[in-house]
């Protein structure tokens, strides 16, 4: 990506009165903000015309919106999300346009995502939904509870944040990590994963795990990856957990594990599709944790990414480089 020496003109893809875009105030010179909507019909071509940067917000809406108007932005040369996943706002005529580049808010999101696997696992170790039903109905029953103490925990997107999951629940609980990545030699003396195992051995990880952390991108690769095979391949006592993209994970597959037996749990913040319908058997399942695509929507959370993208706002006028923030549009992450 090249530098704005003519100017940054930002066009944002957001709600006027969102209080995550207060950042954007302190716009250093070299850029500006040329129009805040979320309507691509209310945008004018001028404005279209002149803008060189997009900024898609959390409620612009871009998955939508940002197809619409892309053919009218002759000038445009970067796209910033506001979130971590990018899976819905690429469309092949984005991803194919090598002079457009698209960043995301890595790691911004990653501390509330840690704090939810954590809350998610302790869910199950401490059997919180015996805990609510014995409150409810007044009953003393003391009983044994799990720890997670140096219990398997296997990651799956062993990327950004998962590996900051894995990080916690090593340092914070001696958890043994095993990891999943496509080039496990990435892995190798991080510290971090005690097991690295490459794509074609994922049974053989299952096998292995506790809990199952599923972190990773949406791709035509990880498509269901979990799927009926998958979650036989975990042991009974496992825990599968899913905060990276719904499609990855079969739904119907996992709600026959789930009815069955095959697996002991699961904690669920993504879906294949969002919101997640009422005639859905999932919300049937009593061993499931089910939280509305929610593990890293905080108020902190969407102000320090604008806040991250301003820091990016002054690297670019300054002609510095953006970083690893930038996102392979073809591969999705």
């Amino acid at each position: 990506m090249g530098t704005h020496a003519a100017g940054l003109s930002i066009l944002v893809l957001g709600e006027k009165n969102d209080t995550s875009l207060e950042p954007l105030k302190q716009l250093p010179n070299g850029a500006s903000i040329i129009a805040v909507e979320n309507n691509p019909d209310s945008i004018e071509d001028s404005v279209l015309e002149r803008a060189t940067c997009v900024y898609a917000s959390c409620k612009g809406k871009a998955g939508a919106n940002l197809p619409k108007i892309y053919s009218k932005m002759p000038n445009l040369s970067w796209v910033h999300s506001q979130t971590a996943g990018v899976d819905t706002i690429v469309f092949p005529e984005f991803a194919n346009d090598e002079k457009v580049t698209l960043t995301n808010a890595k790691s911004v999101y990653n501390k509330s995502l840690v704090e939810y696997v954590i809350f998610a696992m302790m869910y199950f170790a401490k059997d919180c939904q015996r805990l609510l039903r014995n409150q409810r109905s007044r009953t003393w029953d003391p009983f044994f509870i799990e720890m997670i103490r140096h219990k398997t925990l296997g990651v799956v997107g062993y990327g950004d944040i998962g590996r900051d999951c894995a990080r916690t629940a090593k340092q914070a609980f001696n958890m043994k990590i095993v990891a999943l990545r496509r080039r496990p030699s990435l892995s190798a003396g991080d510290g971090i994963a005690d097991e690295v195992y490459g794509s074609d051995q994922l049974h053989e990880m299952l096998g292995k795990c506790d809990y199952v952390l599923c972190a990773a991108p949406l791709t035509p690769a990880t498509m269901h990856f979990f799927n009926a095979d998958a979650f036989k391949a975990m042991k009974k006592s496992t825990v599968f957990l899913n905060i990276g993209r719904g499609p990855v994970c079969q739904e119907t597959a996992l709600v026959d594990a789930l009815a069955s037996g095959a697996i002991r749990g699961a904690a669920l913040d993504v879906f294949e599709e969002e919101p997640l319908s009422k005639e859905s058997k999932l919300w049937e399942q009593e061993n499931l944790l089910l939280s509305p695509h929610n593990a890293d929507l905080t108020e902190l959370c969407r102000v320090e990414a604008t806040e991250h993208f301003l820091e990016l706002i002054q690297k670019s006028v300054a002609g510095e480089p953006l970083g690893d923030v930038i996102v392979d549009k073809k591969a999705g992450y």
